[in-house]
């Protein structure tokens, strides 16, 4: 009887984590940039089930242990990954914002080291240097942080910058990944390489819009959806769980009783 109070347990904690996963999508459907997270759902931690006899004097204990079979702990929330598609383009007529039409990231030098971005709301700060709104450095090629002063500028679709008299100042460094969708997500909007995304390199044919910002790529109806699914879930392994409590309690206090 306990091993279906185990699974039906395992089985609302994978859940839990699908309703957070889907709260946290559904909370930056309007952050710029934004990419949904998936969740990874499997079959529970097995563990081996078995008959353990009377111990003897004369027979070693792990003698007194026969197997039976496995048993499954329900379903279980293995991992989340990133939905990497590409979200809406929204023209906004504001130079300091810029998107990425197909793949590609933008190179950010933040206080927690390099970092990657989808999301090209930038301003200009007080040193003249372009930035996230969190104070990140936009980066160009040079890997040196991009200094525009108070001056007005245009950005080609490949990624060059110039200043209003036509100097040049620098060229966005835009990276990609073998596996973009194996990035460690940090924040909202930002990413760090790890060992399954594989190394960044330049992609050094861009397609960068000015004035235009990538929307999230999450669908909000689907998103609901799934939040829905969820909960619905959970409180069906809820009902198994407190099914299995009062059979217990029935048998504790009923069962043998004159």
């Amino acid at each position: 009887m306990l091993r279906g109070i185990y699974t039906a347990a395992a089985t609302m904690a994978a859940q839990e984590g699908r309703v957070e996963i889907a709260s946290n999508n559904l909370a930056n459907a309007d952050t710029a940039g934004f990419k949904r997270e998936l969740v990874l759902l499997g079959s529970g931690p097995s563990r081996l089930v078995g008959r353990q006899e009377k111990q003897s004097a004369s027979i070693p204990m792990s003698s007194n242990f026969y197997p039976l079979n496995m048993m499954t702990l329900g379903n279980g929330l293995w991992d989340a990954a990133t939905d990497m598609r590409q979200g809406p383009l929204k023209e906004t007529g504001n130079k300091l914002d810029l998107a990425l039409s197909g793949r590609g990231f933008f190179s950010v030098y933040t206080s927690e080291g390099m970092r990657f971005t989808r999301s090209g709301a930038f301003l200009i700060n007080s040193q003249g240097f372009m930035s996230t709104l969190d104070g990140g450095l936009l980066l160009g090629e040079s890997g040196n942080p991009i200094y525009i002063g108070s001056q007005d500028f245009t950005t080609s679709q490949e990624g060059d910058i110039y200043n209003k008299d036509g100097t040049y100042v620098d060229k966005l460094m835009i990276v990609d990944f073998p596996f973009p969708e194996h990035l460690n997500k940090i924040g909202t909007s930002y990413f760090e390489d790890s060992p399954k995304s594989g190394d960044a390199f330049s992609i050094t044919r861009p397609k960068v819009l000015q004035g235009y910002l990538e929307g999230s790529n999450l669908r909000v109806v689907e998103e609901m959806v799934r939040m829905i699914s969820a909960l619905r879930s959970y409180e069906r392994a809820q009902k198994v769980v407190q099914s299995y409590d009062d059979t217990l309690g029935r048998a504790v206090n009923d069962v043998g009783k004159i």
